[in-house]
């Protein structure tokens, strides 16, 4: 079973980034759209004349879908065993780090960061998915002692709900990946 995130947003491939400027779009409920929300205009910090991309933020509408999406995935992904689930963040770490020079120049280009500060982001973000996608290989829960005579105490971790994420400017891949884990995230 096949799982997709609830939401995200991401440029649409320009062919040649001199001459088309990438539309943004949200990835809600596993289709990409565009929104009819405020409009958005990324352009360079280090040089401000430079647009990066342009789109419309999510609305009301499309973040309710959004999380209405992930609360109705939840019951899958919670029936999922912890090796299915750390293949995920496992993948994900592996196409970060094939397109890190790729990504890390858009990173580049709409922070304002250095090429070696972009890709480095990406490729540490990488490194924390890795752990996350490790973690199916520790044990899932905790037995400790009760002060019942002949019983344990278990805690089991299991998904509990719908995270939302708002990335700062500075880290926003790394940020979203700390605070994703495993989780479904609505960023």
């Amino acid at each position: 079973m096949q799982h997709t995130p609830a939401t995200a947003y991401a440029a649409d491939p320009a062919p040649d980034s001199a001459q088309q400027t990438p539309l943004l779009r949200h990835l809600v409920a596993g289709q990409w759209r565009s929104s009819d929300g405020a409009e958005l205009i990324s352009t360079n910090p280090a040089r401000p004349e430079e647009t990066v991309a342009t789109g419309h933020l999510a609305g009301h509408a499309e973040l309710d879908e959004a999380v209405a999406a992930a609360r109705a995935d939840l019951p899958a992904r919670a029936a999922l065993p912890h090796r299915s689930c750390g293949r995920v963040p496992a993948r994900a770490a592996d196409r970060l780090d094939a397109r890190a020079a790729e990504w890390g120049e858009e990173l580049c280009r709409e922070e304002g960061k250095t090429r070696a500060e972009g890709v480095g982001e990406l490729r540490r973000a990488a490194e924390i998915l890795r752990y996350y996608a490790a973690g199916a290989d520790r044990p899932s829960g905790e037995v400790f002692a009760s002060p019942r005579p002949g019983e344990q105490i278990r805690a089991v971790r299991r998904p509990v709900g719908v995270t939302a994420a708002v990335a700062p400017f500075t880290f926003p891949v790394t940020t979203t990946v700390y605070i994703r884990g495993s989780r479904t995230v609505i960023r």
